[in-house]
């Protein structure tokens, strides 16, 4: 995935005209906020972005016939990196042989990314029960109430983020293609940050 230039906070305070600091001094409350702001206006506005079809949000459904879920483009002037990458399943008797608490899928899902312009690549080919989630994603939970959740990230390292674009028609997609409705729920969605193009 796309290269992330971003300088550490000490080049950022230096630049912006702070003082520089003993290494190992303690950060005042005033550091701590010079750094904050710093860092924001570095990075980029946080951005937390759900997968769509149409207006739904909801993957749980009929895919039979596949259906695509896709993020919303930037604005025109404006370029998202993506670092993180979650899916939340709620359903009752979640196990690792199921996908979610219903039968294994035949077909499985999909996710796909197109990035800079580029041609769409398929990072994940097919997931069709749940253990199969731990061989992509760096994050595994199950919890339960009074109904089971299964909630499972994919943080994408350091100089790895995914670089969407308005001009390139870019996004993060899911192809749902066995029927989900017996689920009691499934989203996905990115988060990252934004930045002028």
């Amino acid at each position: 995935m796309g290269d992330i230039k971003k300088p550490p906070v000490e080049t950022i305070l230096h630049d912006k005209g702070y003082p520089d600091n003993d290494k190992g001094a303690t950060f005042t409350s005033d550091d701590k906020l010079r750094v904050e702001a710093a860092v924001a206006e570095s990075v980029g506005a946080y951005i937390h972005k759900f997968l769509k079809n149409g207006s739904s949000i909801n993957l749980n459904i009929d895919g039979s016939t596949p259906v695509s879920f896709v993020t919303d483009r930037p604005l025109t002037d404006k370029k998202w990196y993506v670092k993180r990458i979650s899916l939340l399943i709620r359903s009752s008797s979640i196990n690792l042989t199921k996908f979610g608490g219903i039968s294994a899928l035949s077909n499985g899902i999909e996710l796909k990314v197109k990035q800079n312009g580029g041609t769409e690549e398929s990072v994940i080919t097919s997931i069709k029960v749940n253990y199969e989630f731990l061989r992509y994603f760096n994050k595994f939970d199950i919890l339960s109430y009074n109904i089971d959740v299964l909630w499972v990230v994919l943080d994408l390292p350091e100089g790895a983020a995914g670089s969407l674009t308005y001009t390139g028609d870019d996004y993060v997609k899911i192809i749902v293609k066995d029927d989900l409705t017996g689920l009691g729920g499934f989203t996905a969605h990115i988060e990252g940050y934004e930045v002028d193009e």
